[in-house]
């Protein structure tokens, strides 16, 4: 997953889609969240692709992940993997595809989902 995220900032497109689905593929059964992030970052693959139905496909089904994250008792390596975040990531794609009347509402509403003291942080 991390792979993924690395050939996908070094634009690489395709190689992190192809890492991310195979992180999804061979991966141990991982957890909800550790699912949501590597949907995340399919979904952030997509949307540089300017494959809008699969970005949002993604996003939903990661949406969905983190969802169920919150109720997991396993520990992994993504606690922050919320939905508020996979709502904010999701904004994100929206922009990278060239939807950015779509992102502005996403944006909204994730920040509503954000815990005060963070989003005093970020007024700070």
């Amino acid at each position: 997953m991390r792979k993924s995220i690395i050939a996908i900032e070094a634009g690489d497109y395709g190689h992190g889609l192809g890492l991310a689905n195979a992180a999804l593929a061979n991966s141990d059964a991982p957890t909800p969240r550790l699912r949501a992030v590597i949907l995340r970052t399919r979904a952030t693959a997509n949307a540089h692709l300017e494959e809008a139905v699969d970005s949002a496909r993604d996003s939903e089904m990661a949406l969905v992940e983190a969802a169920a994250g919150m109720a997991q008792s396993e520990s992994d390596r993504a606690p922050y993997c919320t939905p508020a975040y996979i709502a904010m990531e999701t904004g994100a794609t929206r922009v990278l595809l060239g939807q950015t009347t779509a992102a502005i509402p996403i944006f909204e509403a994730s920040r509503s989902q954000w815990p005060e003291y963070r989003r005093a942080a970020l007024r700070s």
